[in-house]
Order: structure tokens, then sequence, then C-alpha cells
């Protein structure tokens, strides 16, 4: 209760003056994650909550949908004014520059393995070299530096993390939740285990615009329907197993 009346404080400061400058339509890029958001299936949590904030918005919103890689490059070149998931924690570069709305989610990296691995000591210094597998273009606020000491793989999806962690060829995996739910048992002999004992780093799920005039406008919009979905339960309700608190 205490963060929804932060959120709805936050929002209050809102500009009314933004919410009357609402463009007509917005571009926003979509980051596709399997199990959370994909074209064309409505069944999957951020695309039904996406949908509903569609529906509540006075915009003509096109959300397009990208690989990881492609859709920051999209937005970075302002081919889009917004992009999500993202946070302003993890682009370091010019966040003046940017604005996010309130999180419609969290996403948490934890290490994952066979068993369960404790994050503190991954990251000691003494600690036996690893090979470690994640997802390419994942920095998780800059923090992967920390793991300098280990051997990193970065790779092209964290499908092929698991699949590497099976065949033995790497010995953990660092991946965000709820984006890694599509692969906790994509091996059922053997799962991926993990508990809060081996939480490496926390961001937001925020929709990510650039700090314009359109821009802020649009944050105010999806604040107001995002602290209303919040307070009604709505947004977890659509979340469901996806969603973190």
């Amino acid at each position: 209760m205490r963060l929804l009346f932060f959120y709805i404080c936050v929002f209050s400061l809102q500009s009314v003056n933004a919410l009357e400058t609402l463009p007509n339509s917005s571009v926003i890029a979509l980051n596709e994650i399997s199990g959370l958001l994909k074209e064309g299936d409505t069944e999957l949590p951020y695309n039904k909550v996406l949908a509903r904030l569609n529906m509540k918005i006075e915009n003509d919103i096109q959300y397009e949908f990208y690989p990881a890689m492609r859709s920051a490059y999209v937005f970075h070149n302002k081919k889009s004014i917004c992009i999500f998931p993202s946070s302003l924690k993890a682009n370091m570069d010019k966040p003046e520059s940017l604005i996010e709305t309130i999180p419609i989610n969290n996403a948490q990296a934890f290490f994952m393995g066979n068993s369960v691995i404790k994050a503190e000591d991954v990251l000691a210094k003494g600690a036996d070299k690893l090979s470690i597998g994640f997802k390419h273009g994942n920095t998780f606020g800059g923090n992967i530096e920390r793991l300098s000491h280990h051997t990193l793989f970065p790779l092209d999806s964290d499908e092929q993390s698991a699949n590497m962690l099976y065949r033995g060829r790497i010995d953990i995996i660092l991946a965000y939740m709820p984006d890694s739910l599509a692969i906790v048992d994509i091996h059922p002999d053997r799962p991926l285990t993990y508990s809060k004992e081996s939480l490496f780093y926390t961001q937001a799920d925020s929709i990510l615009c650039h700090r314009t005039k359109e821009g802020i406008a649009l944050v105010a919009a999806f604040d107001k329907e995002i602290v209303a979905m919040r307070r009604s339960g709505e947004l977890k309700r659509l979340l469901g197993a996806a969603f973190i608190e």
C-alpha cells in the first residue's frame, strides 16, 4: 500500500498540461520476449497489459515488435517515441533525455543452475572461476562488470544458455525473471533452480520514452492508467504468474 501511495503521489505531480498535449498517434518499440511479449499472441501477460492500456488511452498507439537489439536501435535512433520493457536504470547514456512510466512490473536477474546458486558466492573475488551464460546485450544495469573474474558467454537467447548448461558447456546461467519463465522446465529431467539468495540485480519494467513534449504527455497518460490498474488489482491479474512485486 505504501508503494501504491507513492505511485499515486508521483502521478499527482505530473503536469495537467502534459495530458492535454497527448499526440494523436505514437509508435512504441516492443522488445519481444518469449512467453511474455510476442506479436500476435494476445494471451501473453505483457500483450494483455499493453492491449488494455491501448484501450484506455485516447491516442492511436502503434506497437511495433522487434528482437531486443533491434528494438533498442529503433528507439535510440528516435524511430519510436518509447520502448517497452525498459528502464532508466538500464539506460546509462544521457538519462536526462529520457523519461519512464511507473513500473508495469519488475525484472529480477538470478543466477540459475541445476542446484541453488548463492549470488554472494559468485560475486566473491576468491570464487572458483565459472563459465556464465547470459543473453547478449544484457548488462544488468552495468553490473555485468562485477563478474569479470569469471568467463562470460554472451549468447543469442536464454534458451541457448539453458541448452548449453544442459550439455555441460557452461556452469551457470544469469537471466531475468519473468523473462525466463519459459526455460525453467525446458529440460524436465534437470529443471533450472534458483532462490532469493540467487538474486543478482533488479530493475523496473517500464515504458521508457524520449523526454519530448510527446514523450512527457504519453508518460503522464500511461501513469494515470497504471496507477488505476494497480489500485484495482487488474494489473496483477493480467500479469498472472509473471507478476513480480
